[in-house]
């Protein structure tokens, strides 16, 4: 999407300051890149970045988790959430299917390319997602 992204990934409760901090420092760089670049000023991205925690008192531990069925009824959002970003470029126009959208990762789910930044075993445990 040219004026968002959607990112959908887990850290845990020592990463997510870390993951916070580095993603401010990357927009103000970015920001400070491009003003410098095409002699602008000001803001380039909303002051308030938003971010939305996926789950609700469940972060797992690792990725080795030994139940067999998924962990959707502990965190049903984290399914909104990867249906939404997918979904997203299709209701603003940009693409007819979220597999057409080359930014996104719904061709790599659906095997039609591999860019091997998925982890399709944990989305397949936590969403009950399997990759084509």
């Amino acid at each position: 999407m040219p004026n968002q992204d959607g990112l959908a990934f887990i850290p845990n409760q020592r990463q997510q300051q870390k993951i916070h901090a580095a993603f401010r420092i990357l927009l103000s760089s970015y920001s400070r890149y491009y003003n410098t670049k095409y002699d602008k000023r000001g803001s380039l991205i909303r002051a308030k970045t938003k971010y939305k925690p996926g789950y609700s008192d469940f972060i797992p531990k690792n990725e080795d988790l030994t139940e067999d069925t998924p962990f959707t009824r502990f965190v049903p959002y984290l399914k909104v959430c990867f249906r939404y970003i997918h979904q997203n470029p299709v209701t603003a126009g940009y693409a007819l299917t979220p597999k057409a959208w080359r930014f996104g990762s719904a061709p790599d789910y659906a095997s039609i390319r591999d860019e091997q930044i998925c982890n399709y075993a944990l989305s397949e445990k936590l969403l009950g997602i399997k990759r084509l």
